[in-house]
């Protein structure tokens, strides 16, 4: 009986073992599973130079490790830059997903808000390094 239940609770530490390293074996898997969770699209930086030239930002907000960081550091820029004012405009971008997309060659996220297509309006974005560096925050 005592070799039973030993026998069972091997199992299950080997089981939660193999699980647990099965969700850290790499960053580069876990980067792409978190963009096929997120729906996290593919973009290119040098789109982007106007906009980099025009709302360039001298910040930076520490690393982002996935998804979440970025939208929950990109709103708190764009509150800093914009004011409580754009609460408004979070209560219309929060009804949907933020557009979120990674360019892999520069290591660089593009956020931006999304609102219904009926409403007249710009929403807010940002282009953020995975250093943190913020290349550009803006509304358009």
């Amino acid at each position: 009986m005592k070799t039973k239940v030993f026998l069972i609770i091997l199992l299950v530490f080997v089981s939660l073992t193999l699980i647990s390293c099965k969700n850290v074996t790499g960053d580069e898997k876990n980067h792409q599973s978190e963009i096929q969770a997120h729906n996290i699209m593919k973009f290119d930086l040098t789109d982007f130079t106007w906009e980099i030239e025009n709302f360039h930002c001298d910040l930076n907000v520490g690393s982002l490790e996935n998804a979440d960081d970025v939208i929950v550091k990109a709103m708190d820029l764009w509150t800093d830059k914009y004011g409580e004012d754009i609460d408004g405009l979070y209560e219309d971008i929060k009804e949907h997903p933020f557009h979120i997309a990674f360019d892999e060659a520069n290591e660089c996220w593009h956020i931006n808000g999304v609102i219904d297509e009926d409403l007249l309006g710009a929403v807010p974005q940002a282009l953020i390094k995975q250093d943190g560096t913020v290349l550009a925050v803006w509304i358009g």
